[in-house]
């Protein structure tokens, strides 16, 4: 994704600039579409194929798990739907439940968004969005730039999973431009956008 960096203390991604691997710069390429991220709150479907009852539905709980027949509590929130998938068919082979199991996770409706802005937007404050929202989209919903934004100094500061805290930063004009990798990165519900 980009550098990282730190700044007073908390490390960021820099989307904006090369990556340098082995002695060589290059531009990230995106390949497409990013599969959003599993929510707490988010109506989400797991089918196991041709075992109906090792299947769940049912609304992410606020400690991130979802109770499976036979795996009990699963913790889902913050992963990928095929991912998920992924980790649950090897889980289902290991404990002999199922010799060659298929399953298929869907998001079938999302919670809504808590993400608050502050700084140089137009209404700070913490904001429900409907995902999938990326950067532009929600600093658009907190009524846009002041006259006074710095275009490029806005943050996204979230708490990744192993509790360290992230910034990410962005370029508005490579927001509004449709840059890929400033496009795709998604909000989630948690973040703090900062804009200087």
């Amino acid at each position: 994704m980009g550098h990282l960096r730190r700044s007073h203390g908390i490390p960021f991604l820099r989307l904006s600039h090369r990556i340098r691997r082995g002695g060589l710069v290059h531009r990230p390429r995106f390949n497409g579409r990013v599969e959003d991220r599993i929510g707490v709150d988010d109506l989400i479907s797991i089918r196991v194929y041709a075992q109906e009852p090792m299947s769940a539905r049912g609304h992410v709980r606020p400690e991130g798990t979802l109770t499976m027949p036979l795996l009990g509590e699963v913790p889902v929130a913050g992963r990928r739907p095929s991912e998920l998938g992924r980790e649950l068919e090897d889980q289902l082979k290991q404990r002999g439940l199922v010799v060659a199991p298929s399953v298929t996770v869907s998001i079938e409706e999302s919670a809504p968004l808590r993400v608050t802005f502050v700084g140089e937007v137009r209404r700070p404050g913490t904001i429900k969005l409907e995902a999938p929202v990326n950067v532009v989209q929600g600093i658009a919903n907190a009524g846009g730039l002041t006259e006074f934004a710095s275009g490029n100094r806005i943050f996204v500061v979230r708490n990744a999973a192993n509790n360290e805290v992230q910034r990410v930063r962005f370029r508005y004009d490579d927001l509004v431009a449709g840059e890929p990798h400033a496009t795709a990165f998604r909000l989630r519900t948690g973040d703090v956008v900062v804009v200087e």
